[in-house]
């Protein structure tokens, strides 16, 4: 029995969850009270957190720690909710253990080329065109299900799911993709998992940027709210499609913490981060974030095909942190299977707009304040960050010149700074798998009548890969 110290913070969840922000980590316990309940938090604790639901499984000691819960409850409701902030400390002894709790297509949009999964069994689907299809009872249920009720009944993903082995993890992403194909027409979203081309890698060090890149395809253009772009994009009068490079996690969910979002909590832990990937995804139909987000609860895992039982707990929750130790195999892998990388396109109208507007949801990797004590560093952690981006931007590149051709339709697309934020990938890296992916893809986007305007926000790194690249604003 060990002696364990509660709270710093005590906070309900409902209307005041985007007032806690970070770390999941943190959370020691929750009660409930009636449709509220009381969190937990250690002391040693960061400004900005984002709390998640568990659940207590330790029946014996329940009623004990209940009773001290509730005489908390009754103090905090005397109280305003900033009074709930103050430190209280409460010491009890407890064995405990925890895990995560849960609980037609638009005719307007373009439909997207149904991605193929890796089982082999093809069938056709209402437009005659091949899917495949997972040889699964569960994989069929997806079909009659509604937004609704695949919301409910999806359940939290373990906390530790990575450490089971990969087949099992590329069991569960085949699942998980199912499920997002069989669940986002339902919301009129459209829906392609993308891939880089097979191209060969070259290594950081030899990428040197030497030409300027053709400024009728390539720009920079400012931007003070990708929720505000992406609804006037929505509204446009012309015949272009959009897109937008979105930051996510390579699960393709946001959170602000190594941990996924339990279903049917996304949108109001969005709501409360602030950063460009949940205010992107916000500004669509609330059913599509959660169905997202659950993707990433039935294990989406956007780096299953790339990594393998060596290497397979680098990536967490989406976040992907490599070790001093994974790093020389990580770089290999990343280098001859990145191909192999798969990413969510989902195409909707968004919520105040009339025409759709399309989200590819890219990752880096996790570094910046997310690094562990044995987190690589040095040439091979800029390895990873130069191999991560230039995926991301050849695949980004790829669906958007595949849309051109498909609609014989102009497309803009909007790539974002993926991994300078908090994950502190290095800007001079990243400019270089830039630069390294625009060039392959040069004449191809022109010849496309796609046109690339890379989004700056204030003075930052963004703005630093911009002017290293020369690049125009765009008017």
């Amino acid at each position: 029995m060990s002696e364990i110290s509660f709270i710093d913070r005590i906070q309900f969840d409902g209307p005041h969850l985007d007032n806690t922000k970070k770390l999941y980590n943190f959370v020691e316990d929750t009660f409930n009270f009636g449709a509220r309940s009381v969190y937990y938090i250690k002391t040693e604790i960061q400004d900005k957190m984002f709390i998640e639901e568990i659940k207590h499984e330790n029946k014996e000691k329940f009623d004990e720690v209940l009773e001290i819960a509730l005489k908390i409850s009754v103090l905090i409701s005397l109280f305003p909710l900033t009074m709930a902030l103050l430190s209280v400390k409460v010491y009890f002894r407890l064995t405990h253990t925890f895990t995560l709790e849960t609980g037609v297509a638009n005719p307007k949009i373009p439909p997207l080329k149904v991605a193929e999964t890796k089982v082999a069994e093809t069938n056709e689907n209402d437009s005659g065109s091949k899917i495949n299809k997972i040889s699964d009872p569960v994989a069929d249920h997806y079909e009659n299900l509604s937004p609704e009720e695949a919301i409910n009944s999806t359940t939290a993903i373990d906390k530790k799911f990575t450490s089971h082995s990969i087949q099992i993890q590329r069991d569960a992403h085949e699942d998980a993709k199912n499920f997002l194909k069989k669940l986002l027409p339902k919301v009129g979203a459209g829906i392609e998992i993308i891939s880089p081309p097979d191209l060969a890698c070259p290594k950081v060090i030899d990428v040197s940027i030497s030409n300027d890149l053709d400024p009728t395809v390539f720009c920079w253009m400012n931007t003070n709210s990708v929720g505000d772009d992406i609804q006037t994009d929505g509204k446009r009068t012309d015949n272009i499609i959009v897109v937008y490079g979105v930051a996510s996690q390579f699960n393709g969910c946001e959170s602000p913490s190594r941990a996924t979002v339990p279903p049917g909590q996304a949108v109001p832990v969005y709501e409360g981060d602030g950063t460009q990937g949940p205010e992107a995804q916000l500004q669509f139909g609330k059913h599509q974030v959660e169905l997202i987000n659950c993707g990433g609860n039935k294990a989406f895992n956007g780096l299953c095909y790339v990594l393998d039982d060596a290497t397979r707990t680098a990536v967490e929750h989406g976040y992907f942190t490599p070790s001093k130790d994974e790093a020389e195999k990580v770089i290999q892998q990343l280098t001859e299977k990145g191909k192999n990388i798969e990413y969510l396109c989902v195409g909707n109208i968004p919520t105040d707009g009339q025409k759709p507007v399309y989200l590819i949801l890219v990752a880096a990797p996790a570094f910046g304040m997310y690094t562990k004590n044995n987190t690589v560093t040095g040439k091979n952690r800029e390895e990873i960050e130069f191999l991560c981006a230039l995926h991301g931007f050849r695949a980004q590149y790829q669906q958007c010149i595949n849309l051109a051709k498909r609609e014989g339709k102009e497309v803009i697309f909007k790539p974002a700074a993926v991994g300078l934020g908090v994950f502190k990938n290095d800007p001079k890296v990243v400019v270089k798998a830039l630069y390294q992916a625009s060039k392959e893809f040069e004449t191809e986007l022109r010849n496309n009548k796609v046109s690339v305007r890379f989004q700056v926000r204030g003075a930052g790194a963004a703005k630093f890969i911009a002017d290293t690249l020369k690049l125009k604003q765009f008017p």
